[in-house]
């Protein structure tokens, strides 16, 4: 927990909705299963965005425990080499940096450390993240909103004084769940 004259948190979850991710992962995932000789249906993986990537794996491949570590680590390893694909939200992005002199600006996302640092770090906007809590960080992954309440708590402020920013169906209802005000970026006006 950390004292501030900040009253105010803004939550942003990060793939979807502060940087479009989508292309990175679908291209990320095809290298990994191409490298270890399993088929992948992209529009399959498409359709489970917003899930963890336990979640996920199991639903695209029928493995052992030990070939999903080993796939989860060979996605992580291309993630870094397609973030190319990736774009900022720019409406999002400029609302993210619009908070800094008011709210304390945290993070939480079901990607991996390595992954969200990469990402934040691709876009210029890690120095600007006062708290990041990514799926290492997190017990019980979204649809829960132990990451959104861990984050509450960091910062010793309220659901009534925080905004969380999310886009999925998993993340609005982890974000729901916490009586915060919920905005779904896909119903602001982002041109």
């Amino acid at each position: 927990m950390i004292q501030s004259t900040k009253a105010r948190l803004a939550i942003f979850d990060l793939d979807g909705t502060l940087v479009d991710t989508e292309a990175a992962n679908v291209e990320a995932y095809r290298l990994a299963f191409q490298a270890m000789g399993f088929p992948f249906d992209a529009d399959l993986y498409r359709r489970s965005l917003g899930l963890h990537w336990s979640q996920v794996l199991p639903l695209l491949v029928d493995v052992t425990p030990e070939q999903l570590a080993s796939l989860r680590a060979a996605k992580q390893k291309y993630y870094a080499t397609v973030l190319h694909l990736s774009e900022p939200n720019a409406a999002v992005v400029a609302l993210f940096h619009g908070k800094a002199a008011t709210h304390h600006r945290a993070i939480v996302t079901s990607a991996s450390r390595p992954n969200a640092e990469n990402v934040l770090r691709h876009m210029g906007l890690l120095q600007d993240v006062e708290l990041l809590l990514a799926a290492d960080d997190i017990a019980r992954p979204k649809p829960h909103p132990e990451g959104f309440l861990k984050a509450m708590r960091h910062f010793a402020i309220g659901p009534e004084a925080t905004e969380i920013y999310e886009d999925s169906a998993t993340g609005l209802a982890a974000a729901r769940a916490t009586g915060a005000l919920v905005v779904d970026v896909k119903s602001l006006d982002l041109k």
